[in-house]
């Protein structure tokens, strides 16, 4: 059964804190590999035109603290909150050595948020939402982050997307940007900006989970598709340098797929990323 916090503090104790250009190392196997591909440091973040000096961001789901690092360094005001306790010592460290004096890290309990109503103007997640996937965890989260939020206040969201929701591992679940919109609905907010992002890689896991993994019955009863347990990593060198190999070629392929679905304007055919901006109806 997935847990967030366990699991996302066993990811923690294995991920380190980067300097100079580099973002650090997450999620690394006893050889020192990592599946994730970390942003350089100097990667501008998502909804850069959104953010200047005089707004209060909180990033939800801050992970090794890449977002709030780099808006801190252009002189915004961003606090990170993270379930993880581990995690936020990870972000810690990066934020130091990238000259970020007293990080403003926050530890939360995934619902609940520790913050004042009306504290922030804007609140960002990146490929953070699809790691919830307790429908009624999201609903709450989506509702606190009304509350912590300004009358004028903005909700930008980054998170992987599939045309229809499914779930592809114990820890993950995409959903369409319809179903993100109609949650965020019940709780006043209102989609202002879509900017989609195809990719065939995504694609390939919306696929994968919809259609060649085991069905199982969820606690909320509705029927979802979910992953087989991974396996435990292996630390041989060998193994770990041929999963590296097949990596970069799914990957570099995957490139090459998407520049074709550019040219054939398939992109909203086709699952990937998404950066939803959503505003508050005021009444």
């Amino acid at each position: 059964m997935y847990k967030p916090r366990e699991y996302w503090d066993e990811i923690g104790k294995a991920s380190t804190a980067g300097s100079g250009d580099d973002s650090g190392r997450f999620a690394t196997d006893g050889t020192g590999t990592s599946f994730y591909q970390l942003p350089k440091w100097t990667t501008q973040p998502q909804y850069w035109e959104y953010m200047h000096r005089n707004v209060r961001v909180l990033d939800i789901g801050s992970g090794n603290g890449l977002q709030i690092g780099r808006l801190a360094q252009r002189g915004v005001f961003a606090v990170g909150c993270d379930v993880s306790f581990a995690l936020l010592k990870v972000a810690r460290g990066n934020l130091v050595s990238h000259g970020v004096g007293q990080p403003m890290l926050v530890q939360w309990d995934g619902l609940r948020m520790p913050f004042a109503s009306g504290t922030f103007d804007r609140a960002t997640t990146n490929t953070v939402l699809q790691h919830v996937v307790d429908d009624g965890a999201l609903d709450c989260i989506l509702g606190e982050t009304v509350r912590i939020l300004r009358r004028e206040g903005l909700l930008l969201v980054c998170e992987l997307v599939s045309p229809q929701d499914v779930q592809t591992a114990p820890h993950v679940k995409m959903r369409s940007t319809q179903t993100y919109g109609r949650m965020a609905a019940r709780h006043g907010f209102r989609i202002t900006k879509i900017h989609h992002v195809a990719s065939t890689f995504v694609a390939l896991q919306s696929v994968y989970g919809r259609f060649l993994v085991r069905t199982v019955a969820p606690p909320m009863g509705d029927t979802i598709r979910t992953l087989p347990a991974p396996r435990a990593r292996d630390s041989n060198r060998l193994a770990s340098w041929a999963k590296r190999l097949v990596r970069r070629w799914v990957f570099n392929s995957a490139k090459i797929a998407d520049a074709l679905v550019g040219i054939l304007h398939l992109d909203h055919r086709i699952a990937g990323q998404d950066e939803i901006v959503f505003g508050r109806e005021i009444r």
